[in-house]
């Protein structure tokens, strides 16, 4: 039977083939927690929709008045929700403007520096107004 050789040097490297495809996209990361952004309120003011979203600190040692507006002069989106506290000595007090129906069951207005208020507008000019009221 005849034998292979001792073997002789080895050849050149081939060239390098194609990339291959990517891999798998990774797992997202966890989502941080919901933040809103504090709105300082000095002054009575009447609600926007431009100004919903925020939680707003009624700070003044005069009394603040909101008021909630007709649908017709302000149109705020049915769902939107308005939430803040008092944060001051001046009362906080809640209003409507003719026309429109808010809900609430304890009073309309803050009952002490820290209280809590919330307000959702539930049809065109129905409100919900909630928290820590006489």
């Amino acid at each position: 039977m005849p034998t292979l050789g001792g073997g002789g040097a080895a050849g050149p490297q081939g060239p390098a083939g194609p990339p291959g495809p990517q891999g798998p996209a990774g797992t997202n990361g966890t989502q941080g927690p919901p933040t809103l952004t504090v709105l300082t309120k000095n002054a009575s003011f009447t609600l926007s929709a431009a100004e919903a979203g925020y939680h707003y600190e009624c700070s003044s040692p005069s009394a603040i008045v909101v008021t909630i507006p007709l649908n017709a002069t302000v149109a705020i989106p049915v769902g939107t929700m308005f939430e803040g506290h008092k944060d001051d000595a001046g009362a906080v007090s809640f209003t409507t403007a003719a026309g429109v129906n808010c809900y609430m069951t304890m009073g309309t207005a803050c009952r002490a520096v820290g209280s809590p208020w919330q307000l959702i507008k539930l049809h065109t000019d129905a409100w919900l107004l909630s928290g820590d009221l006489q």
